[in-house]
């Protein structure tokens, strides 16, 4: 594995990689070294990171999430498909592997046995979960902390009780009395995984409880994560911020591709309603999907500015979350006609 590979996993994985990747993005002065070192991680032949989804059903019906306004059937991931996904990627070394998309993960009943194929594969790809965290018992949180995975992203999203059952529907008393008891389980087996990783949405149900928050979860020992909300390309209402920076091409065209349940390959995890589908795992390799003319077309788009010529890219605000990756020389290029 390259040095500049073993460095993506590294910020991909841990939270001092992590702390060191956002600060080297807002930096002038290191700006540009992280803009070298990305662009070196890039592989063309397979994405360094790829999202697995498990499932597009959901135990929850979040407001800022437009799955209810989705044209996509509903569906579990078949473990022969799922298995062919994972093979092929042993052939390419250590990846990030997101077992998370549209839908609850936790809700498939195969999701330890995931976790443990992708391990069983290679025990250094690095594997995630984001999950509501509502279906956390006595026996899967016990299983998932033995499992091998390396990171556990809750979605809580509130403090106040009332604001978690306006915003996601369900009982914020009852899931954190499964968060807590996962942390007893984790001291119990003696494990340092999964790294536990909160996470809160800024909105106005929300944004007046984010320093409290932050302040709980950390007092537990957890890590903390706030996000800006996203319009999810005008699924569900909102905007950029007006004051936002000019729109750049998204990382996802070159680092970490979608496969929906069903083995259609999406060009990004935003893509909610299948608009941006660049194959299907069921008839072609990853690899070979990553190389297509199709993804290739949507990254010549992104370097020109033209994204209006993708339907889903022209409206959505996701690039917020990322840095520009490219200097301004390399996307000067000539127009594609």
């Amino acid at each position: 594995m390259s040095l500049s590979g073993k460095l993506f996993q590294y910020a991909r994985r841990s939270s001092l990689g992590y702390f060191l990747r956002t600060t080297a993005q807002k930096s002038s002065l290191l700006s540009p070294i992280f803009k070298f070192a990305v662009q070196r991680a890039i592989d063309y032949k397979y994405p360094r990171s790829l999202n697995i989804e498990p499932t597009s059903y959901c135990n929850l019906k979040c407001v800022m999430c437009p799955r209810d306004r989705t044209n996509k059937k509903d569906g579990y991931i078949e473990m022969k498909l799922f298995r062919k996904i994972v093979d092929e990627a042993q052939s390419y070394g250590p990846r990030s592997v997101v077992l998370h998309k549209d839908g609850e993960p936790l809700l498939h009943k195969e999701i330890i046995e995931m976790i443990k194929y992708i391990k069983y594969s290679n025990r250094a790809h690095n594997i995630l979960i984001s999950s509501n965290g509502l279906l956390l018992n006595d026996e899967l949180s016990r299983e998932l902390v033995r499992s091998g995975l390396d990171q556990l992203h809750l979605s809580i999203g509130a403090v106040n009780a009332e604001s978690y059952k306006k915003v996601r529907g369900g009982d914020l008393n009852k899931l954190e009395e499964k968060i807590l008891r996962l942390i007893e389980i984790k001291k119990e087996e003696n494990s340092k995984t999964p790294e536990l990783i909160t996470q809160i949405i800024k909105m106005p149900q929300t944004v007046k409880e984010v320093d409290n928050f932050r302040k709980k979860w950390k007092k537990l020992g957890m890590k903390v994560r706030t996000q800006e909300l996203r319009h999810w390309a005008g699924g569900i209402e909102g905007s950029a911020s007006k004051t936002a920076p000019k729109k750049h091409p998204c990382h996802a065209l070159w680092f970490a591709p979608s496969i929906n349940w069903d083995g259609k390959v999406s060009a990004c995890c935003f893509d909610w309603d299948e608009q941006v589908v660049i194959g299907d795992i069921n008839t072609h390799t990853l690899s070979e999907i990553w190389q297509s003319k199709a993804i290739e077309e949507y990254r010549k788009f992104h370097i020109n500015g033209e994204y209006s010529r993708i339907a889903l890219c022209s409206k959505c605000d996701h690039y917020l979350d990322y840095s520009d990756l490219w200097f301004w020389w390399q996307k000067s290029k000539p127009k594609q006609k």
